[in-house]
């Protein structure tokens, strides 16, 4: 599902993302990690939510039911079909946030 998809997620543009990659050799807990393993980014996901902000998680593997049963007014679980593809929506919709800044602060600044 993806977060137009969502009909619980509704953001006022203010979004938080992170990418969770399963199947491939994690440098940082020398460990491969297991698909549809949603404890890794629980702890993340639920400050989020508790701070009444907004958060998409792009990842490569949780299933429809655990995407079903955590995404909430503050969390989207946004479905990629590859780990490439993940970190390129996820680096291409950071890139589109930051230059639409930068041309709103340049009309701010010249208006």
């Amino acid at each position: 599902m993806s977060i137009f998809d969502n009909p619980n997620f509704s953001s006022n543009g203010n979004v938080i993302m992170a990418c969770h990659i399963t199947g491939v050799y994690d440098v940082n807990r020398n460990e491969t990690l297991h698909d549809d393993s949603y404890e890794l980014v629980r702890a993340w996901a639920e400050s989020i939510a508790d701070k009444k902000l907004h958060g998409i998680i792009f990842h490569n593997n949780f299933s429809v039911e655990t995407c079903r049963k955590y995404e909430n007014d503050h969390i989207s679980l946004s479905a990629s079909i590859t780990i490439q593809h993940s970190i390129r929506t996820y680096f291409a919709i950071l890139f589109t946030v930051i230059f639409w800044r930068k041309i709103w602060a340049f009309l701010l600044i010249f208006s």
